[in-house]
């Protein structure tokens, strides 16, 4: 059985340090994200025996439509939140396999904005019946407890009929990668798993789809 796990992550020490620096995109009701506390809960929920022994090969998204609150909606558009998680592990190594040496993701300010480019590169959303893409920003990332955290923004109409969801982030590395991608939109949850032969899957009403 597939354990829920569904949080909001509270890291905003390494991502407001970078965001001092940086143009901020423009936010409904000038809020950021609070990423509420999540970390504890991923923890736990993967603490299991059977999911330590397979946590290398599994990378975890959590995506959250805040259509609930009065600032997290304008104009039909609401707040997505999008958070990832890989090993800190396969991070470096998917960066060595493209460049000599052995990258530093936590005192190398340019090797981590590279993997989190690399990260946002291969991670789309796309709304509706007939797909639009959706423009997803890039706030920045950090290193927590042996995981790199990579956290972007979106805007998303209120009442999207469908969510398709690719996510290829580690398969050009490692062949077996599955990505689990958790979606929740205040009551409604779902959760995908994304591989190398299935990149790219779609929530529609409550119900997953393959494209």
């Amino acid at each position: 059985m597939r354990a829920e796990i569904s949080c909001r992550i509270s890291k905003p020490s390494l991502i407001l340090r970078r965001m001092n620096s940086q143009t901020r995109p423009p936010m409904v009701g000038k809020r950021w994200p609070d990423w509420s506390g999540c970390l504890l809960g991923l923890m736990l929920g993967l603490a299991s025996p059977s999911a330590q022994a397979h946590q290398q090969a599994v990378g975890l998204t959590e995506i959250e439509i805040k259509s609930g609150g009065p600032s997290s909606c304008l104009l039909g558009l609401c707040r997505m939140e999008v958070i990832h998680r890989y090993t800190l592990h396969d991070a470096e190594a998917v960066l060595m396999s493209s460049d000599a040496g052995r990258p530093d993701l936590i005192s190398d300010a340019t090797a981590a904005a590279r993997f989190e480019a690399y990260v946002a590169a291969r991670f789309q959303l796309a709304a509706g019946q007939r797909p639009d893409p959706i423009s997803l920003w890039l706030i920045g990332g950090e290193v927590e407890r042996g995981y790199y955290w990579v956290y972007q923004e979106a805007m998303i109409p209120r009442h999207v009929s469908a969510l398709q969801v690719t996510n290829r982030v580690l398969m050009d590395y490692l062949p077996h990668q599955i990505n689990r991608v958790n979606i929740r939109q205040g009551p409604i949850f779902n959760s995908l798993d994304l591989n190398l032969s299935a990149p790219t899957q779609t929530v529609q009403r409550g119900v997953v789809t393959e494209p």
